[in-house]
């Protein structure tokens, strides 16, 4: 079986931006109706939002620190479980 590497998303280069992960990741959950979204949480106790056209995370929330699969999305209201 042959692995294909698709794309990496990262912060950017700016301390002064919270734009992606500043610790290890342990969740990842994708958007049940929006293909290009998903969100990724971890250690560093945030939990990002990701559009797959855009080079860097769009926003973030402050407070889970997630060390397993602990993160979904309801879709009916919109709203992030952890």
């Amino acid at each position: 079986m042959t692995k294909t590497f698709i794309r990496k998303f990262q912060a950017s280069e700016s301390r002064e931006l919270m734009d992606g992960h500043k610790n290890r990741i342990h969740a990842i959950r994708s958007h049940p109706t929006m293909e290009s979204v998903f969100l990724t949480g971890g250690w560093d106790e945030t939990i990002h939002y990701w559009d797959e056209r855009a080079p860097h995370s769009q926003k973030h929330f402050s407070g889970p620190n997630i060390c397993g699969d602990a993160l979904d999305i309801v879709d009916e209201r919109q709203t992030i479980l952890t």
